[in-house]
């Protein structure tokens, strides 16, 4: 059982999640909040699975909620169903730690689905969005050079870690999808992306993901390079 706290302003669209979600197996909603901060502190005190919250573009501090609900020892997932879905406003949710992002208008039919995913740390992004996210990180620009250094000219990843990460960027969202593409274990596959989301300083697959997006790193996927085992 999924248990869901629903962070919205307006208690009108908090019954109708609370409708949308009433003959869905496996979700319940345990915890509602009007305001971020209350958010956080519900996030934190409650045993909540995951966090459905809306995100208003001249509200930045909800920015500021999703870093603080996504991080540290009691971290909890944070999936954003909002009305608005200007490129930067998603991708900057997504950097701050979202593990997906959803346009109510479009989204909302299938929330209980997309929930029972998040839950399980699968990405989930809107498909109204998702092309626009592409364009958002690319304009921003790469940060990495094509062998892996940053900026500073210190290694980011090791060859083992861009090969993960790479697939992950590509497309291949589960640990089992990577490990069969580069033939090494799941474990292996796990422990790879922890370690990436330590040096890259991402909060979550998703981010992780989008960072290597960011970075051009789902190019590197026709060199064919494999972590070791």
């Amino acid at each position: 059982m999924v248990r869901l706290l629903v962070v919205d302003a307006n208690r009108a669209d908090r019954r109708l999640i609370r409708h949308q979600l009433s003959g869905v197996d496996g979700v319940a909603v345990v915890a509602e909040s009007a305001s971020y901060p209350d958010a956080v502190r519900i996030a934190r005190a409650e045993r909540v699975d995951l966090v459905l919250l809306d995100l208003q573009p001249q509200r930045p501090e909800g920015f500021a909620a999703i870093r603080a609900i996504t991080s540290g020892d009691a971290a909890v997932p944070v999936l954003v169903l909002s009305d608005h879905s200007e490129r930067e406003q998603v991708a900057n949710a997504l950097d701050c730690g979202a593990i997906g992002y959803l346009v109510r208008r479009h989204d909302l039919p299938n929330l209980g689905p997309a929930i029972r995913s998040a839950a399980k740390g699968h990405a989930v992004v809107s498909s109204r969005v998702v092309t626009k996210v592409v364009r958002e990180f690319v304009r921003r620009g790469r940060q990495l050079r094509p062998d892996g250094v940053g900026p500073a000219g210190e290694t980011v990843l090791s060859p083992a870690e861009l090969a993960v990460v790479s697939h992950l960027s590509g497309g291949f969202t589960t640990n089992e999808e990577i490990a069969t593409q580069l033939s090494i274990s799941v474990n292996t596959v796990r422990a790879q992306i922890a370690q990436s989301l330590r040096k890259t300083g991402t909060a979550n697959r998703t981010a992780l993901a989008l960072w290597g997006l960011r970075n051009g790193l789902d190019r590197r996927l026709e060199t064919g390079g494999k972590p070791a085992a």
